[in-house]
Formats: structure tokens, sequence, C-alpha cells
């Protein structure tokens, strides 16, 4: 085999020439006319020449492998070549171009003599998949694997779809066939491609080539697809999160496939999924804090309204501040595609009132878990609570309610010491901090009253077991009485507030809402109020226990204090 190669160069080098220890290799070598015998060779056994700068012929002469097919590797890829080679196919080699980095040599089959064996040859078959995915973009990926020969390089053209761009580089495309090179040890060519989007996709199985076809389908959500030619295969490994129809099309066989942008459904592109709407009243304003997680489809400013003349602190998106600002007292929000949280901050000038309510929010959207909380200055007596059923409920008015009946009650026995009024006011004073202290008062009442009319003809032992048990009593109930007037005076008055939500100060929960958040409020007066009615009942209480000490000492000495022992006759 003869090569004849012109070089150019710019500067004293070494050029690496064709070929490979163990395949073709030149055995004479000619500069410009000159015969050289100078070669070097790299580790990896290829041949390399001194060139000095400028234009040269390079002529390389070597024997031929004894072999039928064999492989001229290029290390540097020419610009034009053209190969005459009689009694042999070539592959790699497309208009001039070289496509695989090296020209395949095959043999030619000769007829079959008695000194002289058929060569085998097989001709090119390979297995095209074509994987389309529809999405915002149409997309071809095209993947060839080979199936025969073996070994060898070889060249094949393979049709491409109809309008189908390719966008891989060094793939050559001519009037709709790609020409893929097949060099020796490559089992596979793969190359990218777009198509334009339109309303269906016809691919069409070649009648007569020497390859089999599988085309396989994505489809994006963002599209409906119908299929109508021929049936699918179920993939050997299906992804049971996302369905990948295959097709094995036999040759002359053609698939149609259908694509329809379905309809959007009715309905938000945005989702409040949690709300946590509270506010601090203060004495002279009130602190608001509103934090939200949403969820959303697509991108867009969104309007919240905010209560009037409320002065915008801060602004946080995914904990990150946002510079914005109120206009009329609505707030812009940038929202965007995905999972996020808002948190908002601002104040109101103004001092609470016997009525103080959470300023509604119109969030602007559909939400739900809404928990709103409202926390009221430690000065305030509360009174009562409303809002959504999941809520906190003031227990104080239904067992003051239960008293005043007890104590009607209570006056119509015979042994009752304390009129009607007597009982209502001891406990309208005690409720609000110590129905124990109440109850220890009753039973100590009803025993000294049962004591002052009880006939007793008792045993020294028993008698004065009784009058010990009494005098206990008294000072029981005495103490707790006059102790329960300083906690009264100076403490909290205990409404027996309860509620399911716990999340500091009052809390109510609502499932759902429209777009604004829950109404809430509570009633309450200053808590001097509870300290003057307090002031009042205490000194009540203290006359009263002066009138009745003394008829609670009548009662102690009927029939006396105390028994000493009998003394037996002599």
């Amino acid at each position: 085999m003869r090569l004849e190669l012109e070089l150019a160069v710019q500067d004293a080098v070494a050029v690496p020439m064709p070929g490979q220890a163990g395949g073709w290799s030149p055995e004479s070598i000619n500069i410009d006319g000159i015969p050289i015998n100078l070669l070097y060779r790299s580790r990896d056994g290829r041949p390399w020449l001194h060139l000095s700068p400028g234009v040269h012929s390079v002529v390389l002469t070597g024997l031929i492998p004894d072999a039928d097919s064999f492989a001229l590797p290029f290390s540097l890829t020419p610009r034009r070549i053209e190969v005459n080679a009689p009694g042999w196919e070539f592959a790699g080699v497309n208009e001039g171009l070289l496509l695989s980095g090296a020209v395949e040599f095959i043999r030619q089959q000769q007829a079959e003599t008695d000194d002289t064996p058929l060569a085998s040859e097989f001709p090119p078959y390979v297995r095209v998949v074509r994987d389309l995915t529809f999405d915002l973009d149409w997309r071809v990926t095209t993947q060839v694997f080979r199936r025969a020969p073996a070994e060898g390089a070889f060249t094949l053209p393979i049709n491409l779809l109809a309008n189908e761009a390719v966008v891989t580089p060094g793939i050559e495309v001519s009037d709709g066939v790609a020409l893929i090179a097949m060099a020796t040890g490559q089992n596979f060519v793969a190359w990218e491609s777009r198509i334009p989007e339109g309303e269906s996709a016809t691919l069409t199985a070649a009648a007569d080539a020497p390859w089999t076809e599988v085309w396989r389908f994505s489809v994006s959500p963002i599209w409906h697809a119908e299929y109508d030619g021929l049936p699918g295969t179920l993939p050997e490994r299906p992804d049971p999160s996302f369905y990948v129809p295959e097709y094995y099309p036999r040759p002359g066989e053609t698939l149609v496939v259908t694509l329809t942008r379905p309809s959007p459904s009715a309905g938000d592109t945005m989702a409040i999924d949690s709300v946590d709407y509270s506010a601090e009243l203060g004495e002279r304003s009130a602190r608001s804090t509103l934090l939200f997680d949403y969820r959303s489809t697509q991108g867009a400013q969104h309007t919240i309204r905010l209560p009037d003349d409320s002065e915008l602190q801060s602004v946080t998106i995914d904990g990150q501040p946002i510079p914005l600002q109120l206009n009329a007292g609505l707030l812009e929000i940038p929202i965007e595609p995905g999972e996020h949280r808002v948190s908002l901050a601002w104040t109101i000038d103004g001092s609470s009132g016997i009525r103080s309510s959470l300023p509604i929010v119109d969030l602007g959207a559909g939400a739900s878990n809404l928990l709103a909380s409202l926390r009221l200055p430690t000065n305030r007596w509360l009174l009562y609570a409303s809002g959504p059923t999941l809520g906190p409920a003031v227990l104080y008015w239904p067992e003051l309610l239960i008293f005043t009946l007890a104590a009607l009650i209570l006056a119509r026995f015979k042994l009752s010491p304390l009129r009607a009024h007597e009982w209502l006011l001891l406990g309208l004073g005690l409720s609000t901090f110590a129905w124990s202290v109440l109850l220890l008062f009753a039973v100590w009442a009803f025993a000294m009253s049962w004591r002052g009319q009880a006939s007793l003809d008792l045993k020294p032992q028993l008698f004065n077991g009784l009058q010990l048990g009494l005098g206990l009593l008294t000072v029981a109930a005495l103490f707790a009485v006059l102790a329960a007037i300083p906690v009264g005076l100076l403490g909290q008055p205990d409404m027996q507030v309860v509620s399911p939500v716990q999340s500091g100060g009052l809390s109510w929960f609502a499932d759902q809402s429209a777009g604004t958040t829950p109404e809430v409020a509570t009633y309450s007066v200053s808590l001097w109020y509870y300290k003057a009615a307090m002031l009042a009942w205490a000194l009540w209480l203290s006359f009263a226990l002066l009138r009745w000490m003394p008829w609670a000492w009548n009662a102690f000495t009927h029939q006396g204090i105390w028994k000493g022992k009998v003394q037996a006759a002599a």
C-alpha cells in the first residue's frame, strides 16, 4: 500500500504518521523525493517523522497485513482524503472526509478455486433505537448498535425522521439520511435531533434496510398522546412512576402519534397550605405577624390586603428579607412556582378597649389550616372570647351559673347558717381563684350549724374528739379564707380558660377559608376593676366574719366545751 501525504508545518515539529504496530506500518519513507531511514515509534506503536517548516510531500509504502481486513488509523485527521484500493472495500470515508478517525479495509470476496479459500464477509447490520421526547421541545435521541460484522469498520446510511434536524456535531447528514461510521472496536453511535412541534408525528420503518428499529416515546404531562398503526410492547423493565411505550415495527409498518394538549382544569394556580396569624396587643399599639406557606404552579404578583392604618415592618420570603411597600393597604408579593414560605410583620396604633379583635387580613386566595392567636396585655381582665368553634372557651360563667343555683339551694336548707345573698357574695369573691376554699368554708359552716343545734349525749372521749375536730376545722377554714384575701387583691383572676389549640395566648383554628383570616375577638376590662371588686369583697368579708364568729362560738360551746373524766362512786 502506498500513501501520499501533503503536510504543511509552520515550525520544525514531529508529526504522527498513519499506521500502528500490529497493523499496517510503513517500511519505506520518502520526503520531497528524498528517501528517509529515520522513523520514531512511540510507546503505543505510532510512527512519527520530523519535518522542517514548509509544505512537504511524504510518501509511505508498506506491505499489507495477511488478513481479510485491517485498519489504517490517522492520528491527525486529514482535511481531504482519497482512496484507490482495487480488490478491497473500505469504510470510514465519505465524499473525501474521514469520518471515524481510521480507514477500514475489507478484502473483497474472491472466486473459490482449489488453491484460494473463500474469504468470509458479513454486510453491516445494526439495531436502531429512536427515543422520542414530547415536552416543551420535541427531541429525538437515536442510538445505533452494531450487530454485524462483529469486528471491523463500516459506514452505513440511516434514514432520519421527517423534518429531523441533527444537532450533534460530527454526524454527516444529506437528504434526510445520516451517514454513520462505526470504527473497529466501536459498537455504538448516537446523536441528538430536534423535530418541529405539530399535531402528530409519523414514523415508518424502512421496507428494505440493513437494520431493525425500536421506537420509544416519553410524553410530558402537558401532552396527551394517542398511537395508531401497530400494537405497543411492554418494556422489559417498566418504570412504575413513568410509563414509556415501546414499539417494534416490522419493515414497512407505520405508526402515527397524535398529540393534543389537555384542557386545563378550572381552579386557582396558588394554594395556601397553612397560615399562622398572631397579634400582641400593647398599651398604645399592636404588633401583628402573618406567616403562611403556599404552593404555586406559576410565577405572578399576588396581592394581600392588610388592615387599615397598618405600618409594614418587614417581609421575608424563604428566610430572605424582601424590600416591599404598602400601597393603600395593598401589598404586592412576588410569587414563584413551587413551595415557599412568606412572613409579614406590621404594627397598628391604638390601645386595647373592651372589645379587642384580630384585624382581618385578605389573603387573596383560598387557604387551609389557619391558626389565629391574640395575646392580651397583662393588665386586662378577660371576660369573654369569640371566634371559630375550635378555640378558647371561658368556663367561669357556666361555673358561676351553677354556683348561683347551688347557693339558692343551700340557703333553703334548715342547717344553712348563711342566707342566699351571703352565699352568693362569698362565692363571687372566691370563685375567680379558690373554689376549694369555698367548699371548705361550706363544710365548716354546716358542721358548726349542726353542732349548735344537736343534742349530744356522748362519752367524754367522743365529745372531746368531736370538739377537737371542729376546732381544727375552724382554724383551717378561717386560715383559708383570710389567706384568700391577699391572693384575690394581688393575683390574677382565674377565668377557667381552656383551649384545644396550644399555641401561646388565645388561639383559634379554622380548617379552611375562602380567602380571609378568621374573625376572632375578646372582651376584657382593666384589671383595676377586678382589684376594686376584690377590695370591696374583702371589706364585706371582714365585717361578715365579725358577725359569724360569735355565732360559731355559741355553736361550739353548746352543751359545753370539754368533758372531764367521770369519777366512780365509792
